[in-house]
C-alpha cells in the first residue's frame, strides 16, 4: 500500500463543490453537457489513487466525533483522490455539509452524485431527506419512490416514503409503503408506529390498534405521549368494544404518569362514556375543566351527558358558564347549547 497523503487539516467545507441544480443557468444543451464534463473531472486529481487506511481513519473519526469541518474536508480529500469512484465519500461529504448548513452545497454534491452514479439508490435517499428537511415533500417523496423502486428490499427507504406521505397527509398511500417495510421488518416499533398513524389517518381504527398495541408492548416504549396517541384512537363516537377496555388502561397509564393533563382526563372522559360509565366520564370531564378552566370540548361533552342522564343543573352549569365565558363562537353550536336547557324537562 502507498504511503498516506499529508493531513489535508481542517480547511473547512469543501470548494470545488457543484453548483446546486436549482440556481444552475439554463441555457441549453451545450452548458449541461460542459457542466457534466466538468463535474466528472473535478473528482480525479493528479494525486489519484494515494489513499491510505490512514485517510479513512481521519474521516471516520472526525465524523464520529462530530468534527464536521474536518469530516468535509477529509471526506472530500477521498472523494477526488479515491480511484475507482465509490458513493460512499460523496455521500459523506454531503452529509458533512449538511451539518455545517451548507445546504445548497450538498444537494449539488448529491446531485453530483446521481450523474455519476445513476443507478445508486443512495443519493436518492439522501437527497430525499435532505429535501424534507428543507420543506420540498413533494420533490422527496419522488425521490423516495425512485429509490424503492431501485431497492425494494431497504426498509429505510419504504419507512422514508411512508412517513413522508404521512406528513403529505396521504394516510391511504403511507399505509400502502409502511405495509412494504412491515413486510421486510415486522417486529420494528418505528415501523409499526408509522403503519399506525396511516390505519389511524384513514379511519381504520381495527388495524390502528393492532399496531399501536404492538410498539406499546416493546420495551420502553410506554410513553405518556405514545399511551395518549394510541388512546386517543378510541376517543370516538361507536359501539363499545374490547379495544375501548384497553384504551381505558392505556389512558389511565398516561394519567398515572402526568395527572393533571387535561387532554389526557379528557380523553378517559370520552372513553369512559364510551364504554356506559356516565358517572366516572363526568368526574373524568371535571377534572379536565379544574385543570384547564377554558376547556371548550370537556365542557360541551359534560353539558350534553348531563343533560341526556337528566342532569339538568349540571347541563345548565356547563352551558352558562361556556356562553359566560364566550368559548364557543359558532352561533348554530351557541343557539344549540342554548336550547339544550331552555327546553322543558322529560316526564
Amino acid at each position: 500500500m502507498s504511503a498516506a497523503t499529508p493531513d489535508p487539516g481542517p480547511l473547512g467545507a469543501p470548494t470545488d463543490v457543484p453548483t446546486p441544480a436549482h440556481s444552475r443557468p439554463r441555457s441549453g444543451l451545450l452548458a449541461l453537457c460542459l457542466g457534466t464534463a466538468l463535474l466528472v473531472g473535478s473528482c480525479r486529481s493528479p494525486g489519484a489513487g494515494t489513499l491510505s487506511a490512514v485517510d479513512w481513519e481521519r474521516a471516520e473519526h472526525a465524523t464520529a466525533r462530530g468534527d464536521w469541518t474536518k469530516a468535509a474536508s477529509y471526506w472530500n480529500h477521498i472523494r477526488r483522490n479515491e480511484s475507482p469512484a465509490t458513493p460512499r465519500p460523496q455521500l459523506q461529504t454531503a452529509d458533512a455539509l449538511v451539518h455545517l448548513g451548507r445546504t445548497d452545497d450538498a444537494l449539488a454534491m448529491l446531485d453530483a452524485g446521481l450523474v455519476q452514479f445513476p443507478e445508486s439508490p443512495d443519493f436518492l435517499l439522501a437527497r430525499a431527506r435532505l429535501q424534507r428537511q428543507l420543506g420540498f415533500r413533494r420533490a422527496a417523496e419522488r425521490d423516495a419512490l425512485t429509490a424503492v423502486g431501485r431497492a425494494p428490499t431497504d426498509v429505510d427507504g419504504w419507512i422514508l416514503l411512508a412517513s413522508l406521505r404521512l406528513e403529505l397527509e396521504s394516510p391511504t398511500r403511507a399505509a400502502e409503503a409502511a405495509e412494504r417495510a412491515l413486510a421486510l421488518a415486522p417486529e420494528r416499533s418505528d415501523v409499526r408506529l408509522l403503519a399506525a398513524r396511516a390505519y389511524a389517518g384513514m379511519g381504520d381504527a381495527e388495524r390502528a390498534h393492532q399496531n399501536f398495541a404492538h410498539v406499546l408492548t416493546a420495551e420502553g416504549n410506554r410513553s405518556y405521549e405514545l399511551l395518549l396517541e394510541a388512546s386517543i384512537l378510541h376517543a370516538v363516537d361507536g359501539p363499545h368494544t374490547t379495544q375501548v377496555d384497553a384504551a381505558l388502561g392505556w389512558i389511565a397509564e398516561a394519567l398515572e404518569m402526568s395527572p393533571r393533563c387535561p387532554r389526557a382526563s379528557f380523553v378517559e372522559g370520552c372513553l369512559l362514556e364510551r364504554a356506559g360509565h356516565a358517572e366516572r366520564a363526568k368526574l373524568a370531564y371535571r377534572r379536565a375543566i379544574e385543570s384547564d378552566n377554558f376547556h371548550l370540548a370537556a365542557m360541551t361533552n359534560l353539558a350534553l351527558l348531563c343533560a341526556a342522564k337528566g342532569d339538568r343543573d349540571g347541563a345548565e352549569e356547563m352551558v352558562e358558564r361556556i356562553l359566560a365565558l364566550d368559548l364557543e363562537r359558532d352561533p348554530t353550536r351557541r343557539r344549540a347549547l342554548r336550547e339544550l336547557i331552555d327546553a322543558p324537562p322529560g316526564p
